[in-house]
């Protein structure tokens, strides 16, 4: 079921992309080349799940927005690529967005994918003007200097500073934007989702999905993971492995799951979907 389920979001989110991105310059180009590269799309498969264990019926927003958020997600690849950041040269399994098109192309790139993401957003048809307005004010924090770019900055700090808290790290860079997929998608049809618990369920979910990247990191070859797996060491990255070893990550994450899996059950009304993504969070190897 998931399988299906994960295609299918693949092919919404690369044809709505091609559709929202007109090809007519260079920097466009680079946008779809990392947006439309073959990857999990798991947030926007959170999106979706969110909606159907809510039941929210409007469809064409669930889409808009799923793919807005895979622009961001991509945007922040591209940047994380970046020489002057993780310095990084394969990503999707293809080169990086500089090494195909040129430091100053990747930056404009990402600049771009991101204010188009919020663009399509505010141009929306589909989406409710409140929903938008809570959408918005969800994406940017997430995004922002306190949000996914404070993450990034403490992650370089890290390089050289032990004392740098690695799981603050994760939850700021990673976990952020996944709270945000789930957040976002229940905000396109409830007005006060503070109750709910869904911040809760994100971070657990973005906490053990960086974890695991972490393991991965140790455990399989840049061929499987799409990117290259001694970067973080090449780096001097604080890691959740290299700080608490592999045993207490994989305690840690497994732990995040079962945590998720207990507020899935009891926030949605249809969490099958939910439910399997949690699950594929620690099980995947890429």
């Amino acid at each position: 079921m998931l399988e299906s389920f994960l295609r299918d979001i693949k092919s919404q989110v690369i044809a709505d992309t091609k559709s929202f991105i007109d090809p007519t310059s260079n920097v466009a180009k680079s946008m779809l080349y990392t947006a439309t590269a073959e990857s999990k799309c798991f947030r926007a498969a959170l999106v979706h799940a969110t909606a159907i264990g809510l039941n929210i019926k409007n469809n064409s927003a669930v889409r808009e927005l799923a793919t807005c958020i895979e622009m961001l997600h991509s945007y922040s690849l591209i940047h994380d690529d970046l020489p002057c950041m993780d310095d990084d040269d394969l990503r999707r399994g293809k080169p990086a967005n500089h090494i195909q098109f040129g430091e100053a192309t990747a930056v404009l790139a990402g600049d771009a994918l991101q204010l188009r993401a919020l663009q399509i957003i505010v141009e929306s048809s589909n989406i409710k003007i409140d929903a938008k307005l809570s959408i918005l004010s969800e994406l940017l924090d997430a995004c922002g200097y306190q949000g996914m770019i404070l993450g990034q900055e403490l992650d370089m700090l890290g390089e050289k500073d032990p004392s740098i808290n690695v799981e603050e790290i994760h939850s700021l860079k990673t976990a952020k934007l996944i709270r945000s997929a789930i957040c976002c998608a229940a905000m396109l049809e409830i007005k006060d989702i503070t109750s709910m618990k869904l911040n809760e369920l994100g971070e657990h979910i973005g906490m053990a999905f960086q974890i695991t990247d972490d393991i991965l990191e140790h455990t399989e070859t840049s061929d499987t993971l799409g990117k290259n797996n001694l970067s973080d060491a090449k780096n001097q990255k604080q890691t959740y492995v290299t700080k608490f070893g592999m045993n207490a990550a994989m305690h840690s994450a497994q732990t995040h799951i079962n945590d998720a899996q207990k507020l899935i059950q009891t926030s949605f009304q249809n969490p099958e979907y939910m439910t399997e993504l949690a699950n594929m969070v620690i099980k995947r190897k890429s």
